[in-house]
C-alpha cells in the first residue's frame, strides 16, 4: 500500500530517535525475559523507601532519562529491592545509563538471582558462559542457566540444551538436549527452534526425521534471523516438493495453535507470575537501539518480546514491523492483531494505523466501520492520521455504516473509562 510507506518512514525515524536518546552498546548481549506488565509491582520484602526509588527509577527510564535512573535503581538495589538489582545488572551488562562494567553486573545479579530473579539468573549464566568480567566457567554457566531454565525461561532453557549437545560445563546428553529445545522451541523461541531442527536433522537424541527438522526450522526462519534462513533454505534443497509442503503445513499448524493459545502454556515455578523481571520497557529500547542498527530481526525479537509482556508501544512498532515486513516477513493477520492490543490500549496512534490498514479492505462493510470507528478514535486524541482519514474516509461510508461507526467508537470509549476507573 503505497499510503502506508510514509508511516513506515515514520517508524523509522522515531525508533532511530529514541535510540540515539539511549544509546546501547550493541555488542552485549543484556538479557530480559518475560517481565511484569508496564507498571512496576511491589516487591514483598522490600521497605517503601526501596520501592519510592524503584519506581522513581522505573519513571526515569520511561522518559529517557538512563544516568538517573540508573542511579534511582542503584538506591533501591542497595536496600535489596530484588527488581532493582536484576535492571541494574542488566544496565551494566549492557552499558546503558552507566559505563559498561561486567563485574558491577555480577555484583548486583548475583543477590537477585539467589532471591530467584530468572533474568539475573540468565545474566549470570551469559557472563559465565561468555567469561565477562570472569573467567570462563561453562559449568558455573550450567548452573545458573539450569535455575532460570527449571522456570521456563527460554533464552536459558535454550542455552543449557545447547551445553548438552554439545557437552559444555554437562555431560553430552542429547535427550537432555532435546528436552530443553524443546520446552523453549515451544514458547516461540527462534533459536531453540533451529536447534531442535538440527537435532532432527541429523537425528541426535531422535529418531532422524527431515520433515519435523524443516518444521522448526522454518518457524525459526519465520522470525527473521538471517542464518535460520540459510539453514532453511539449504535442509529445504534435500527434501521433495511434497516432503517440503508437509513440512510448511505442520509449520502452519503449530503456528496457528501458538497464536490461538492451545499449546501449553510454559510454567512459572509455581504458576505465579515472575514480578522480579526488568521491566518491559528495557526489551523495547533495546529493540529501539537494534533498529537504529537496521538490524530489524534482533529489533523485532526485542519489541516482540515487549509487546507480549502489554507494552502499548511496542505492541504498535511490531503491528507496523508485521505490516511493512520490517525484519519480519509481511503478515497482514499479525498486524492487525498486534495493532489492535495497542489500540485496545487506547494509543492514538495504534488507533489511527489500524483504522488505515482496516480502510484498505476491499469490498467489506463490517472492516470499513471497524476503520472508522478506529479512525475518530484516534481523531478524538489528535493523531494526525486519524484526524486526516476519519474525515476523508467518511463520504465513501453510507449514512448507515457513519452512524454505526460512531455508536461503536462512543461505546468503546464508555467501556475504556469504565475500565479505566475500575
Amino acid at each position: 500500500m503505497k499510503r502506508l510507506s510514509a508511516i513506515s518512514a515514520l517508524l523509522a525515524l522515531s525508533l532511530a530517535l529514541a535510540a540515539c536518546q539511549g544509546a546501547t552498546n550493541q555488542n552485549t548481549q543484556p538479557v530480559t525475559s518475560s517481565a511484569s506488565a508496564s507498571t512496576p509491582s511491589y516487591s514483598s520484602g522490600t521497605s517503601v523507601a526501596a520501592q519510592s526509588a524503584f519506581e522513581a527509577g522505573f519513571s526515569a527510564y520511561d522518559r529517557g532519562d538512563f544516568a538517573g535512573a540508573a542511579k534511582h535503581f542503584r538506591s533501591a538495589a542497595e536496600q535489596a529491592h530484588t527488581q532493582a538489582q536484576a535492571i541494574l545488572g542488566a544496565m551494566y551488562m549492557a552499558g546503558t545509563g552507566v559505563q559498561q562494567d561486567y563485574t558491577e553486573a555480577r555484583k548486583w545479579f548475583l543477590p537477585a538471582a539467589r532471591n530467584g530473579s530468572l533474568a539475573a539468573q540468565s545474566g549470570l549464566g551469559h557472563i559465565y558462559e561468555y567469561g565477562k568480567g570472569v573467567p570462563q566457567d561453562f559449568s558455573e554457566a550450567a548452573r545458573w542457566y539450569r535455575l532460570a531454565a527449571e522456570q521456563d525461561h527460554a533464552t536459558a532453557q535454550t542455552r543449557l540444551g545447547n551445553f548438552y549437545a554439545i557437552g559444555m560445563g554437562v555431560t553430552q546428553d542429547y535427550a537432555e538436549a532435546l528436552r530443553w529445545l524443546r520446552a523453549a522451541a515451544e514458547q516461540d523461541h527462534a533459536d531453540a527452534q533451529l536447534y531442535l531442527g538440527a537435532l532432527y536433522s541429523d537425528g541426535e537424541g531422535v529418531t532422524r526425521d527431515p520433515v519435523e527438522a524443516l518444521m522448526w526450522m522454518t518457524l525459526a526462519a519465520e522470525q527473521g534471523g538471517e542464518f535460520a534462513v540459510k539453514m532453511r533454505a539449504r535442509n529445504a534443497q534435500k527434501l521433495s516438493a511434497d516432503e517440503v509442503a508437509k513440512a510448511e503445513r505442520r509449520a502452519a499448524d503449530w503456528r496457528r495453535a501458538y497464536r490461538a493459545g492451545e499449546l501449553s502454556a510454559p510454567r512459572s515455578g509455581s504458576g505465579a507470575i515472575d514480578t522480579s523481571q526488568p521491566p518491559a520497557e528495557l526489551a523495547f529500547k533495546q529493540g529501539e537501539a537494534a533498529y537504529a542498527h537496521e538490524d530489524y530481526a534482533e529489533a523485532a525479537r526485542w519489541v516482540r518480546e515487549a509487546a507480549g509482556q502489554g507494552h502499548a508501544e511496542a505492541q504498535y512498532y511490531l503491528g507496523v514491523m508485521y505490516e511493512e515486513a520490517l525484519g519480519v516477513p509481511r503478515d497482514a493477520a499479525e498486524a492487525k492483531k498486534w495493532l489492535r492490543k495497542a489500540s485496545e490500549q487506547n494509543l492514538a496512534k495504534a488507533q489511527g494505523f489500524l483504522g488505515l490498514i482496516l480502510a484498505d479492505s476491499d469490498g467489506d462493510p463490517e472492516e470499513h466501520i471497524r476503520a472508522q470507528m478506529w479512525l475518530m478514535l484516534a481523531a478524538a486524541q489528535g493523531d494526525e492520521i486519524g484526524v486526516e482519514f476519519s474525515e476523508s474516509f467518511a463520504y465513501f461510508l453510507s449514512d448507515t455504516e457513519l452512524a454505526e461507526a460512531k455508536r461503536r467508537a462512543e461505546e468503546w470509549r464508555r467501556a475504556y473509562r469504565a475500565r479505566q476507573r475500575d
